[in-house]
């Protein structure tokens, strides 16, 4: 008994230390287990990721053990190691450790262990002495919360600091009681709320801020088109409440939804919640941070009692829209001013219309609706200001400034101006009693200001220091002491981003340069404001420029402090209609948008952007440089507006010509036509089809049907060999031994070997095996093919399923050594699946795997799909829809499984896209010369050629739209009311192409979208031209008659071949995809198309070469598909990179810009007859481009195939254009472009194509290499 009381005694001894382990809610809490230098479970995290701002690391000897963990800032920073640990909601835990801290000042937060995102006062460690010090702090979870994120670190949220700190035996443990004199610090979840920002809702920011743009261009353009002809709004009121109504709801759904700027709306919201706590007179605290001034404070403090009025205890959608709620209120309140402020100059429809652009602006949606921030309070402010100084009124504005001043301290930039503009209404009157009238306003105004501000402030400052106020607001101007923070200006483009204000500039600090800068800023502006003191817009004008001007060149300038300014530029629109202030608003509207955008995907940017800041900024600055002019000018850049009833019979008129007139022929394709058009398809035809694969690759195969199949194969005798294999389909990765013997008796084993799914129908080495030199232990595998020495080698495979289709055994020389099997055991009985086929196609056997006899990137989905598909296997790839993999089928069928047969027919569309190309260049110039182009930009594009030689779905797509859009532009080219239903024939084989693409791949429906827009456009513009035809009556009354009866035919047309025939392809492609489940099946098909939407919808993945929309057009990331390394020559190299021709992109990124132009111009001027093809083309290109710009997925330059074609067409436009201005004369200029396309194209052609090439030749390609722009380190086009 007394030796069984003993053994409990022992293991409960034994078990207590564990207990008092599991009470720890943390993993190596004492730092003891590491793996190659890191403690396991910790990440790290700092708030400037610079190399070497800071050092995080483990640290011996620990507190009482062998490791700790140190943290040591080296500039100014906050850093941190961080764990995760799961909790219990509403829970008290006790949070401890150990500190040990060395040169920590007293200037910023110090050593301390917190929650992560949390802003409550955790305890703080500056000086130990060398010695350890003991803390600990109690909190309580909130509700709801579940997970803690808990933060070893040194500094804290804009509370950055230097020195050393090391922690050690950190502890989370919960607890039943709180110690009397201990306080419990409550948590508010904040992780749960940034938490939200996942995948899903990082994809509803994206497509939501692409609608933003979206809407504010479109509000630009009809801006354009209102100023270009005045029209007429009845019942104004009405339409303003009904666009506040819009507006308001609009703002509140992206409130509720996006998350906004994690660090503002923490801050907004801590701070509205400790105001309703503990008022005014407790707000400001030492260990508490805020750096807003009172007058946000009080707009904060009703927000704070709706919270506890309505239980808000989290960051949830309720919070965001209370959060947010103020911003929101003053965007409608300086919608509402400038609609006032409109009135007379622009009437009721030009007042609504600049509402409504400043209502819909995506600059001022992203700014409060989305980000959360309260510029709109300061803009208001000044709104208000300006139009109160005009009135002359002093007493009220000086008042508003105050008060807009201690909401927002970045009101103090524009008090030059002020002063400006007082002492000139002073100087203006002519009279002493009339300059004293105005002296004793504005004193009155200012006494009225000051004592404002003394009352406001007073709750807060009440016990503090008389110099507390001054302190305060000292601190908030002095903060971020950086030449910029995520503005793209002249400091970005500079490299200065987050860059101390005293690194130097050309031998000057950035501190220095841009006090100066702004200093000449201000003294320009004064010197501006003087000369035009007299001009109606001179106050607003000015005052917009002075706010421009310091955020493009002065210092400590946030991504936001531009904002102001875009009201201001509308306002001095109103009192000046110069068309160059509009320009200006719009410019600065979407520079501002696209810079918040990218602050908001990437939170926190030390390091900058790139090539999009680059791109800002120099917009910004020439948008500047206009500014300047335009303000500079005394001249007024008015748009031309004809008379509203002379424009309305001029185009009344120009319909009736269009209905009367003979619709223009079909262009005929002449011999000429057809020889040239064939010439080039055939030598295009000729450049595809070399070397594009080969013709042979193994057909027979053996699959293991045993848990220990072994093979063994009989080389005749020893020899030196090395194996190189062609694997099959594979549902897994497979382990794969390989065992040599020299008398079939010893064997000796390699290591076992992962044979990777994605490696299937190429040639593969076995590898190299890595042994270390002094244990002989095997290390990894290199990347080289192995050499081995045996007479006999098994094969062993542990797994069922494992597909090979040939094996070889080379020599030295890379010729085959003959093999015969001449052992198999293992396999399941009666299997049909024999070892010969392994060694029964040897003919076949290459030395150098590449591009030309095996698979590469994405055909290793396609390709493989299209054999599933003819030999009716389970289908691997559905994310695409299959009939393009039906095509891959055919050619695998035609030529069997080789590279030649799967990439066959991918081609063949890339070779009909040269003819298609050529119908539509003709149907669209309708001369033989500029279808020849067109189909030339075409015939010589490396994407294009690149894209179609890899057996992807892509070239399907492609071509289908070429198809789809000519027979549509045809159906637009047509006259209804004379072709009759033979109008009905290309707009039926439209939908049909329609199908087929949209059957091949999803962008097709993109493409869909644009042909709705384009027939509706159609149908509306033969509505207008049967309204002007009865209204004319005569011969063109008789015309229309029997228009119902032939809309109804044409929709009839439109039901059956835009909806009926494209449902039915698209359903029945569906049926080698589901031949090997047993057939297609509504419901099979149903869930397929579910799970492809979700899988496109958060496709997420950071790709090293994925690219972004933006980066398409000027081709600065091609994507990387092939790299025949290590089997070139020495010196040479071989790739295959998927990029455009220079000479095509570039000019088609030129010629787009004017296409808009071209397409504006007519609107602009007020032109009765336009020409319809800018916008066809425009359209067609925006309809394959735009969703791209909204979608959230990962995307890459390929993506940009489908907008190519009417980026072409774009060019061949500007070409026709080029000729009817110079005539003869262009001859020379067309010449040479081809000649340049044709050179180019040559230089990139080995490298779209993975021809071997010498590397200097690849060298000379390779553009740009190791161009740096801030944030961006640029290696060139070119990976080999």
């Amino acid at each position: 008994m007394r030796r069984i009381l003993l053994c409990l005694f022992c293991g409960i001894l034994l078990l207590a230390p564990c207990a008092r382990a599991e009470d720890n809610l943390l993993i190596n809490p004492g730092f003891e287990q590491t793996h190659d230098g890191w403690p396991l479970g910790w990440e790290q995290d700092m708030w400037l990721f610079d190399t070497g701002a800071s050092y995080l690391e483990l640290a011996a000897p620990g507190r009482e053990s062998d490791w700790c963990v140190l943290v040591e800032n080296v500039v100014s920073n906050d850093a941190r190691f961080v764990q995760s640990a799961e909790v219990l909601p509403e829970t008290v835990y006790r949070l401890s450790g150990y500190i040990k801290v060395d040169s920590v000042g007293p200037d910023g937060a110090g050593a301390n262990i917190s929650v992560l995102s949390s802003y409550e006062s955790f305890p703080m460690v500056y000086d130990t002495q060398g010695q350890w010090r003991y803390v600990e702090c109690y909190i309580r979870t909130a509700e709801g919360q579940e997970q803690l994120s808990i933060a070893v670190r040194l500094g804290g949220y804009s509370a950055d600091n230097i020195g050393k700190a090391w922690f050690d035996d950190i502890a989370l443990t919960p607890v039943d009681a709180v110690p009397e004199d201990a306080a419990v610090i409550q948590l508010t979840d904040y992780t749960r709320y940034a938490g939200q920002q996942t995948v899903s809702d990082a994809d509803t920011d994206s497509s939501s801020l692409g609608l933003l743009a979206g809407i504010g261009g479109f509000l630009a353009v009809l801006a354009v088109l209102y100023f270009a002809r005045r029209a007429r709004l009845p019942w104004p009121r009405a339409a303003l409440a009904g666009l506040l109504a819009v507006a308001a709801a609009l703002r509140l759904y992206l409130m509720a939804t996006q998350a906004g700027y994690a660090t503002d709306m923490q801050c907004f919201y801590a701070w509205a919640q400790r105001m309703a706590a503990v008022g005014p007179g407790e707000f400001y605290a030492d260990d508490y941070f805020c750096d807003y001034l009172p007058g946000y404070l009080y707009l904060l403090w009703p927000i704070g009692g709706l919270m506890n009025l309505l239980g808000v205890v989290e960051m949830n959608a309720t919070a965001r829209v209370l959060v947010k709620l103020m911003p929101m209120l003053a965007d409608l309140g300086i919608v509402v001013l400038l609609w006032r402020m409109a009135q007379k100059p622009l009437q009721a429809m030009g007042a609504l219309l600049v509402a409504a652009l400043y209502a819909f602006s995506p600059a001022v949606l992203i700014d409060s609706a989305v980000w959360g921030q309260v510029d709109s309070l300061l803009a208001l402010g000044l709104v208000a200001t300006v139009a109160l100084v005009q009135r002359k009124n002093w007493r009220a504005a000086l008042p508003v400034f105050a008060l807009t001043f201690l909401c927002k301290p970045q009101a103090l930039l524009a008090a030059p101006v002020g002063v400006a503009a007082l002492a000139a209404d002073i100087l203006r009157e002519k009279t002493p009693s009339a300059r004293r009238k105005i002296i004793a306003h504005a004193a009155q105004g200012l006494g009225i200001a000051v004592a404002g501000m003394v009352l406001l402030l007073l709750p807060f400052v009440w016990g503090k220091p008389v110099t507390w106020t001054f302190e305060k607001i000292l601190e908030t101007l002095s903060s971020y002491p950086y030449a910029t923070l995520n503005t793209a200006n002249l400091y970005y483009l500079l490299g200065a981003n987050w860059v101390g204000l005293e690194a130097s500039f050309l031998g000057i600090s950035y501190g220095t340069f841009g006090t100066v800068m702004m200093v000449l800023c201000v003294a320009g502006v004064l010197v501006l404001y003087w000369t035009r003191r007299d001009a109606p817009e001179a106050l607003p004008l000015c005052g917009a420029l002075l706010y421009t001007a310091l955020y493009l060149l002065g210092v400590k300038m946030h991504e936001r402090y531009l904002y102001p300014a875009l009201a201001l530029w509308l306002v001095a629109f109103l009192r000046r209609r110069d068309a160059r202030l509009l320009v200006l608003f719009a410019g600065f509207s979407m520079t501002f948008f696209v810079n918040c955008a990218l602050v908001l995907r990437d939170t926190h940017l030390a390091l900058g952007f790139g090539v999009p800041g680059c791109v800002l900024a120099v917009c910004n600055l020439l948008l500047l440089a206009l500014a300047i002019w335009t303000a500079v000018d005394r001249r007024t850049c008015e748009l031309p507006a004809p008379s509203a009833g002379e424009h309305a019979a001029a185009r009344a008129q120009a319909r009736v010509d269009e209905v009367l007139c003979q619709t223009p022929p079909l262009p005929r394709m002449r011999k000429r036509d057809w020889a040239v058009m064939l010439s080039l398809t055939l030598v295009y035809t000729a450049i595809a089809y070399i070397g594009l694969g080969s013709t042979s690759a193994p057909q027979t195969y053996w699959i293991s049907t045993g848990t220990d199949e072994q093979i063994t194969f009989d080389l005749g005798e020893t020899r030196d060999f090395s194996l190189i294999f062609y694997q099959g389909v594979l549902r897994s990765d497979f382990a794969v031994q390989v065992e040599l013997s020299d008398d079939g008796t010893t064997w000796s084993p390699l290591p076992e070997y992962t044979a990777l799914e994605g490696n299937c129908f190429r040639w593969k080495y076995y590898p190299t095996a890595h042994y270390d030199t002094t244990t002989g232990a095997f290390l990894s595998w290199l990347d080289t093919p192995g050499t081995y020495s045996a007479r006999y080698v098994r094969l062993r495979v542990n797994y069922p399923g494992y597909m090979l289709m040939e094996l070889g055994f080379l020599d030295a020389q890379g010729e085959v050594i003959p093999a015969l099997v001449s052992q198999w055991t293992g396999a399941r009985e009666g299997s049909s699946y024999t070892p010969e086929a392994l060694v029964d196609e040897q003919d076949t056997v290459v030395s150098e795997p590449s591009y030309y006899n095996g698979t590469y990137f994405d055909e290793i989905y396609h390709a493989r799909t299209g054999y599933e598909h003819a030999n009716g296997l389970l289908t691997y790839e559905w994310t695409h829809p299959p009939l393009g993999k039906i095509f891959i089928m055919w050619g695998i069928e035609l030529f069997g499984m080789t590279p030649f047969g799967w990439r066959f027919f991918g081609t063949l569309m890339g070779v009909l896209m040269v003819p298609a190309m050529y119908l539509l260049g003709k149907l669209f110039f309708r001369k033989t010369r500029y279808a020849f182009l067109t189909a030339f930009v075409m015939a010589f594009d490396m994407m294009h050629l690149t894209q179609t030689r890899i057996a992807t779905i892509d070239s399907y797509a492609v071509l289908f739209i070429l198809l789809m859009y000519l027979c549509m532009f045809r159906f637009l080219q047509m006259n209804l009311f004379r072709d009759r239903w033979r109008a009905w024939v290309p707009l039926a084989l439209s939908g049909v192409f329609m199908g087929l693409g949209c059957a091949s791949k999803w962008i097709c429906m993109y493409a869909g979208v644009g042909l709705a827009v384009l027939f509706f456009w159609s149908m509306a513009r033969h509505l207008l031209q049967w309204t002007a035809c009865r209204n004319a009556g005569g011969e063109a009354a008789q015309k229309v008659r029997d228009y119902p009866k032939l809309l109804l035919g044409t929709l009839a047309v439109c039901v059956v071949c835009f909806l009926a025939i494209p449902f039915a392809i698209y359903y029945f492609s569906y049926i080698p995809h589901f031949a090997y489940e047993g057939g297609l099946t509504w419901e099979r098909f149903w869930n397929t198309q579910v799970n492809m939407f979700n899988y496109h919808a958060t496709l997420a993945d950071n790709h090293a070469f994925q690219s972004p929309w933006y980066e398409w057009p000027l081709m600065l990331k091609p994507m990387y598909y092939y790299n025949g390394s290590p089997f070139v020559g020495e010196g040479n190299v071989a790739t295959i990179m998927c990029m455009g021709n220079p000479a095509v992109w570039w000019t088609g990124f030129a010629t787009m810009l004017y296409l808009l132009w071209r397409w504006l111009r007519p609107h602009v001027r007020g032109e009765a007859v336009r020409d319809h093809r800018p916008a066809m083309l425009l359209l067609a290109f925006l309809a394959q481009f735009l969703p791209w710009v909204l979608v959230p997925r990962s995307m890459f330059i390929y993506h940009y195939f489908g907008s190519l074609p009417f980026v072409m067409l774009s060019i061949v436009y500007a070409a026709q254009r080029v000729d009817a201005r110079l005539g003869k004369r262009a001859l020379p200029v067309w010449i040479g472009y081809m000649a340049v396309t044709v050179l180019l194209f040559i230089g990139f052609y080995p490298i779209g194509t993975g021809t071997e090439i010498p590397r200097a030749w690849a060298d000379a390609m390779n553009w740009f290499s190791n161009l740096y722009l801030p944030g961006w380190q640029y290696r060139g086009w070119l990976y080999y």
